[in-house]
């Protein structure tokens, strides 16, 4: 199976849904002009700055001095600067200059890695804004000072505290030690207890000394940045200027409406199911695609079916002629259910190249729509262009169209057949109006015979009696039963696909579906996409053709 080039697979989708794209550069290019500011007229008047929704940011940076226990973890500082007791300070102190709720509405951020605290407020003017920052930093501060003085206080007294225990016991000690005889186990003991007071009385001497030697007064963070007010738009952006060239604003406003319309074309082909190239449908059904067939032309989808015979020199009558000697050439596919397929279903692919050239091949697809009897048809006229004598078998009795394209007339058929008897076909057979092509119709409209699916190999049995090749058109795969009933005994398979129609989940269903019956499939046929790029090439044979025609 062919690699697939990653730079077709993000063109692709751009390829299918381009006016997408084109559509959201001209609504955005059309805003854009719209949008274009008129040129001022000398005699207006200056708008005022509050009239044009502007405000006014100010930030304040402080960075933290002395580390205590409260201002160690700079997040829970930012918390407790949040609570009402430093907005209610800050409100007091600024009084009227401010709007209510002003001080609530202040930004925090702490800085763990840098140590730092950044206060920022919004304000209509630039006195106010760089007031409410001022004061709140020097609210927080204060704040934090004074709880880092109290905390040392209560250090101080904590180890006084513990300093007069200490000595309190050491003296019990030595009085203790006064009654008892020196060198008895209690006197040792004693003085064991003695010994650790002492390293402890010591130690606390010291934590003491330097808890009073301590600063105090020493700030617990310091501003590093005074706020400067800057002129941002009413919604809190920044009121930048937007460009003054007309063209460079139209140029910016098509490059972010051509993402946006690329944006939506990716989206849309992420949730797209449905297979459209080569890559994507044999990576969906886990088999190989043996031919792919081009879009239809206007004349094909009015009645020109059979282009092998109607454009023998077109790219879609090639197409029939490679997917003639894919079957005649190429391995064939068993699927197995011991492992899956390469699309996730169960089942795995495997070659089996020694069965010699198939004699009965059938056609079916997964849905209804997806050009099966076409194909059928198209291939069976392929196929007698060498010579070969061809038998067209309808089995699609709920839709019959084959008989149709091949030029038949409705007439009796399969379907009137009460049961299979030996050698029963042979009155049903009629020819087609392409030589070496016969056609076993499906006979009248309605379900599948009820014999069908007991008897079906006899049904192969009995037409590969009456031709050298026999094609079987039948129904869809998922849909009806008659080409499980069928594809146990037929030499190859062919699956038929439509680009853009065929679903994952329809692919994969498939797979597990011929898994299940252990078929014999020569691969996949994707009809609705290119196989080459040679189309002038077809064209010009076609007009060397019909030059030919004219001369004679």
């Amino acid at each position: 199976m062919n690699g697939e080039n990653p730079l077709q697979r993000y063109l692709e989708p751009v390829r299918r849904r381009w006016p997408i794209v084109v559509a959201a550069l001209g609504v955005g290019i059309g805003l854009a002009w719209l949008a274009l500011p008129s040129p001022p007229e000398v005699s207006d008047p200056p708008e005022d700055v509050a009239e044009r929704g502007v405000d006014y940011r100010a930030t304040s940076v402080l960075i933290r001095g002395r580390t205590t226990p409260t201002t160690e973890d700079l997040d829970l500082v930012a918390m407790i600067a949040r609570q009402d007791a430093i907005v209610s300070a800050v409100e007091e102190r600024l009084d009227d200059r401010l709007e209510v709720g002003a001080a609530a509405l202040v930004e925090i951020e702490a800085d763990d890695s840098l140590g730092t605290l950044s206060i920022t407020g919004l304000q209509p003017t630039a006195t106010t804004a760089r007031d409410l920052v001022t004061t709140y930093a020097n609210e927080v501060t204060r704040h934090f000072d004074d709880r880092a003085q109290t905390n040392q206080q209560e250090q101080i007294e904590r180890a006084r505290d513990r300093l007069q225990s200490t000595d309190e016991r050491i003296g019990e000690l030595v009085a203790e030690q006064r009654d008892l005889g020196e060198g008895t186990l209690d006197w040792r003991l004693a003085e064991a207890e003695l010994s650790v007071l002492v390293d402890q009385y010591g130690m606390i001497q010291g934590e003491l000394r330097e808890l009073s030697s301590t600063e105090a007064s020493g700030a617990t963070f310091e501003v590093i940045h005074d706020p400067e007010p800057v002129m941002v738009a009413s919604d809190g952006l920044a009121a930048l200027d937007m460009p003054t060239n007309n063209a460079l604003r139209i140029a910016l406003a098509a490059l972010v409406a051509a993402a946006l319309g690329l944006a939506v074309v990716f989206g849309l082909d992420r949730v797209d199911t449905r297979v459209r190239t080569r890559e994507e449908a044999e990576e969906a059904f886990g088999l190989p695609v043996s031919a792919q067939l081009p879009p239809q032309t206007r004349e094909y989808r009015q009645g020109r079916a059979l282009v092998v015979e109607s454009e023998p020199a077109s790219e879609a009558a090639e197409s029939f002629r490679s997917l003639r000697l894919s079957i005649q050439l190429a391995p064939r596919w068993r699927l197995d259910r011991s492992a899956p397929t390469s699309n996730g279903s169960m089942g795995t692919a495997e070659a089996v190249s020694d069965g010699g050239e198939p004699t009965t091949i059938l056609v079916t697809s997964p849905s209804t729509g997806e050009g099966k009897s076409t194909v059928a048809a198209n291939l069976a006229v392929s196929m007698a262009e060498l010579g070969r004598h061809v038998l067209v078998v309808d089995c699609d009795f709920r839709r019959s169209t084959v008989g149709e394209l091949l030029g038949l007339e409705p007439g009796p058929g399969l379907r009137d057949l009460a049961e299979l008897q030996p050698n029963s076909l042979g009155s049903l057979i009629q020819p087609s109006r392409f030589p070496h092509v016969s056609v076993l119709r499906s006979g009248s409209p309605g379900l599948a015979p009820p014999w069908l699916t007991p008897h079906g190999a006899e049904l192969v049995r009995q037409a590969r009696a009456h031709a050298e090749m026999v094609v079987f058109d039948t129904g869809p795969l998922l849909v009806t039963n008659e080409a499980a009933s069928l594809a146990p005994s037929i030499d190859a398979l062919l699956l038929v696909a439509r680009s853009g129609k065929t679903s994952w989940q329809l692919a994969k269903q498939s797979t597990e579906q011929l898994t299940r019956l252990r078929a014999m499939v020569a691969g996949v046929v994707l009809v609705g996409t290119s196989s080459t790029g040679g189309y002038g090439y077809h064209q010009s044979i076609r007009r060397i053709l019909h030059r030919e025609e004219a001369r004679s």
